[in-house]
Parts: structure tokens; C-alpha cells; sequence
């Protein structure tokens, strides 16, 4: 099922859609003609999509940030499935998250190659899925300086999907994945690097 959207008439940040490779986007940029501006890349929740980010991506944008909002996989433009289906939680939720971990150097390389990016302020937040997207990722890749996590998790084997992560069921693939990206059993590489988890 769609919904339709809109886009926000903000005279304050500039919204443009970008496609990073194949990954369609949306990039805001506030309008008050800094060099260089912080970064957040921030990751929509299950059966969400970029669209729907708007209003908290133009709030970030008007207080100063550029702001990326990517489409996850199995998302919106990106074979989108039906969401609410039984069974497709189970099917494609842990895929969605480990694809977007997966994919997310060729959206840091862009945001690299911006000009209005200042490389030494580049955070990343999610909200619900894009939580344990983004948890995900800043664990995995150090170039973040910061993570938000929105009604999401950073300890997932808490999560029912995971429940049965030490079983037979759960095949080595699965576990290798948990255990590389997972940040509760990855507290070595957040060290030092600032979190906030907010329900």
C-alpha cells in the first residue's frame, strides 16, 4: 500500500532527490551559504521510506545540518513488498538491515565527495529498523562520530526475530552477521564514540 506525499515548503533548506548509484535519496542543505556544513545520514523504519522522513530531516536542515535520507532496500522506490503481510517481518527484516549495512561505504563515499561536507562532523541516526540500521553501521564503520537511535536497538539478539540465535535454526551466515554488526557484542568499537538511544 502507498500513501501519498508532499513535499515541505521550507524557505530555510534546500531538499533535492539524489540517486547515490542506485539508491535513491534525499538531500537537504540549508540555504544560509556556509562553507561547510555537519552531516547526518539518517535511515527510515520498517515499511517506512524517505518521503516520510521529511519533517524531521527539514528540523535537522534548519538547525544548521545536511542531511541524506536513503530508501531502504525492499523500500518505497526499492522493490518495495508488502509490509504488513504475515511472514514478511520474518522474510526481510534482517536482509533490509544487513543490505543497508552492507551498502553504506558508497553512501559514505558520496557524502565525502560533497563539498559542503565537513569529514570531521558525520553522524548517523535511524528510527525503529533504521535504529538497528544505524547501530549497525556506526559500528562497523568509525568514520561516524555520533549515533542516534530512535525506538530501535543496539543489543539485537533481544530482539523476537533473534530469539533463537544460539539454536541450529539460526545457520552460520546468520551468526557471523549478528556477531560482526551487532553493537552490544562490539562495545570495543564504541569506545569513546557518543550515543543516544531514545524510546
Amino acid at each position: 500500500m502507498t500513501y501519498p506525499t508532499q513535499k515541505i515548503e521550507n524557505d530555510f533548506v534546500l531538499e533535492k532527490k539524489v540517486y547515490i548509484k542506485e539508491i535513491p535519496c534525499l538531500r537537504f542543505l540549508p540555504l544560509d551559504n556556509k562553507k561547510k556544513y555537519p552531516t547526518v545520514v539518517f535511515y527510515h523504519g520498517w515499511s517506512s521510506n524517505k518521503e516520510y522522513q521529511r519533517f524531521k530531516a527539514n528540523i535537522l536542515a534548519t538547525y544548521g545540518y545536511q542531511v541524506i535520507v536513503p530508501d531502504a532496500i525492499f523500500h518505497w522506490e526499492r522493490e518495495a513488498v508488502h509490509h504488513q503481510e504475515d511472514g514478511t517481518l520474518e522474510k526481510y527484516f534482517l536482509e533490509t538491515v544487513y543490505r543497508s549495512i552492507q551498502e553504506a561505504p558508497v553512501i559514505l563515499d558520496y557524502i565525502k565527495k560533497l563539498k559542503k561536507t565537513d569529514k570531521s562532523r558525520v553522524s548517523i541516526m535511524g528510527t525503529s529498523m533504521g535504529g538497528f540500521i544505524s547501530s549497525g553501521i556506526f559500528t562497523e564503520y568509525d568514520f561516524y562520530k555520533s549515533l542516534i537511535v530512535f525506538n530501535g536497538s543496539c543489543a539485537w539478539s533481544t530482539l523476537e526475530l533473534l530469539s533463537d540465535h544460539k539454536s541450529a535454526k539460526f545457520n552460520s551466515d546468520k551468526k557471523e552477521k549478528l556477531k560482526r554488526y551487532d553493537p552490544e557484542l562490539n562495545i570495543d568499537k564504541l569506545k569513546n564514540r557518543p550515543i543516544l538511544l531514545l524510546r
